[in-house]
Parts: structure tokens; sequence; C-alpha cells
């Protein structure tokens, strides 16, 4: 993933995660159905500041979604990142070249 992808999905979930808090917030709290949605949603779109369950939805989720977005930028940088876990071919190449050089103390980098 290059830093203009990382970038996008950063973007992405600043701005989904706060809308999908909302509505979530607006389901469980205002509780419409399939069959009220034409009439409430409309409403509550509208009065999103006057309700504070709405207005605090909208805060929190946009909170999580930069507490995960600066998560995930440090996980990224992790210390040891250029040392990877070696694979089962590299381990065979370092166990013949000890075999080779016949020394039972046999470290490599």
């Amino acid at each position: 993933m290059d830093d203009i992808q990382k970038r996008q999905a950063a973007l992405g979930v600043a701005v989904v995660l706060p809308l999908f808090a909302w509505f979530i917030t607006a389901k469980i709290v205002y509780g419409f159905t399939p069959q009220t949605v034409r009439h409430v949603l409309p409403d509550l779109i509208r009065n999103t500041f006057r309700l504070w369950p709405l207005w605090s939805a909208l805060i929190l989720g946009e909170v999580i979604a930069i507490g995960g977005i600066i998560a995930a930028a440090k996980m990224n940088k992790r210390p040891f990142s250029e040392h990877s876990t070696p694979t089962l071919k590299t381990i065979q190449n370092r166990l013949s070249a000890c075999s080779q050089t016949h020394t039972l103390n046999c470290v490599h980098k």
C-alpha cells in the first residue's frame, strides 16, 4: 500500500466512521423503522445539532477515527520492520552454511 492509498483510507475512515456512529445512534435512540424512515430520517438530519445524542455520536465517531488513524500510523513505523521473520528457505541456507564450515558456534546476522 503506497502513501496515496494510505491517505485515502485514512480520509475514508475519518468520514465514514462518524456517519456510521450517527446512524447507529439515531436508530437506537430514536428507533426509526423501515416504515417510518422516510419521515423520521430527514427530521433527524435537520435537527442533528439540537439533539445531543446525535452530535455526540458525530464527535465520538471522529475521535475514534482519529485515534485509529494515529494507532495505524504508529504501528506502521515499527523500529524493527526491516527485520522480517526468516522463511524456511533462509533457515535451510543458514544451516547448510554452518554445516559447510564445520563449526558448532555458527552465528549469522
